[in-house]
């Protein structure tokens, strides 16, 4: 399995299973796909469960709390904190190695190629 990981909220949940919809049709590769949010409520959770249970697409939802980084970022307006969980990919995340994916991105080959490079 190949694992990927993503960043998201609520105000970009939709573009993550966007991009996440690419990369599987895109793909016979088997996905271990990470998602780390903040603030994506339950039952928003269980439709992207749902929507993707029987593809090759295994997703886990990892709650990441944002705030940890309020005393230690500078603030950026155009960024939320959110943002900055991707740093924390290896703490949160064990994998020997992962691909991460912004969510305003439409992949176009398939990944296993990336993967195995």
């Amino acid at each position: 399995m190949i694992p990927i990981a993503f960043v998201t909220d609520q105000n970009y949940l939709n573009h993550t299973l966007v991009t996440l919809s690419s990369v599987i049709s895109n793909s016979k590769a088997q996905f271990n796909v990470y998602i780390l949010f903040t603030n994506i409520n339950f039952e928003a959770r269980q439709k992207c469960l749902k929507k993707f249970e029987n593809t090759n697409a295994h997703l886990k939802f990892i709650e990441f709390d944002a705030d940890r980084f309020k005393n230690y970022i500078i603030h950026n307006k155009k960024l939320s904190l959110t943002t900055y969980a991707k740093f924390d990919i290896p703490n949160l995340i064990s994998e020997e190695k992962i691909i991460y994916l912004d969510s305003d991105i439409i992949v176009v080959s398939d990944l296993s190629t990336l993967w195995h490079s």
